[in-house]
């Protein structure tokens, strides 16, 4: 019985010299190295139900409302999902999805290698909900008073026609912003960057007009703008300093209909510069 227990306790001691001199052989981590395994892998999170809205009498609807989109009906405000790995790193966001105020946005990281992001954003203007006008829309941007001019000039009716004929609507535009940047590393020393924005605004605004006379009529003058930027840039990193080129071209188209408007315009520009940052 003691020689078993004595050769049990010599293959102990053994196995516990082997396992602490090859502890000893393993070289220690890099400080930038990693050692753990993945944190997250297609972790998300989504909050969704339904949201009732009303309001009392002489409420403020658009003062309340302003910037944002809080009407009645089922809402997704909070969706987040993502993964993240030794080699990448992506995640998806969305907010307040299918209202006016909408927001989604996309970001990818292969580590040292590409860099990528994108976003939607929307953003409401509400100016008012008592907005009372007694011009109606014929055709995109040609407001009409339907002969009501000629009818009380001649005395077949009186200017009080107008209070009658009147609509009340919803006064508020909309601004839409597209956003894509894109960094790739050809090399250890060389990134090449690019950049996609697009913002179109859409809707009315109030616009007065005297249309010869003394007193300012109000009108609702439709809005229908569109901005597009595009931007490419290469930088340079070497050990004894960095250089970065990039050439942008911007082009923007800006269509009042409401005025009979359209401007437009187009540069483009080479110029050595900072490089443009990814967001």
């Amino acid at each position: 019985m003691r020689a078993m227990r004595s050769s049990l306790a010599t293959v102990l001691w053994m196995l516990a010299t082997a396992v602490t001199a090859a502890q000893q052989q393993i070289p220690p981590p890099e400080p930038d190295q990693n050692t753990g395994v993945s944190t997250l892998k297609g972790l998300g999170t989504v909050d969704f139900g339904f949201r009732t809205t009303f309001f009392t009498d002489n409420s403020d609807e658009a003062l309340y409302e302003r910037y944002r989109d809080l009407r009645t009906g089922p809402f997704a405000e909070g969706f987040r999902w993502g993964g993240l790995d030794d080699q990448k790193y992506w995640d998806v966001h969305a907010s307040h999805v299918g209202y006016r105020d909408q927001q989604y946005a996309a970001n990818y990281n292969r580590f040292g290698r590409l860099r990528a992001s994108f976003e939607w954003n929307q953003i409401p203007l509400f100016y008012s909900e008592t907005t009372v006008t007694a011009y109606t829309t014929t055709a995109p941007g040609v407001l009409s008073l339907d002969g009501f001019p000629q009818q009380v000039q001649s005395g077949a009716a009186k200017s009080s026609i107008y209070n009658t004929v009147s609509n009340t609507f919803d006064l508020e535009q909309k601004r839409s912003i597209a956003d894509f940047r894109l960094v790739y590393s050809a090399t250890d020393h060389l990134d090449l960057i690019a950049v996609f924005k697009n913002m179109t605004k859409s809707g009315e605004q109030p616009w007065a007009g005297t249309f010869g006379f003394s007193d300012a009529v109000e009108l609702p003058v439709p809005l229908d703008t569109r901005t597009t930027d595009v931007g490419v840039a290469a930088e340079w990193n070497g050990p004894r300093g960095a250089d970065a080129q990039s050439a942008e071209r911007r082009c923007k188209r800006a269509h009042h209909r409401g005025r009979g408007e359209l401007h437009r315009a187009a540069d483009s520009e080479a110029v050595a510069e900072r490089p443009l940052p990814l967001v």
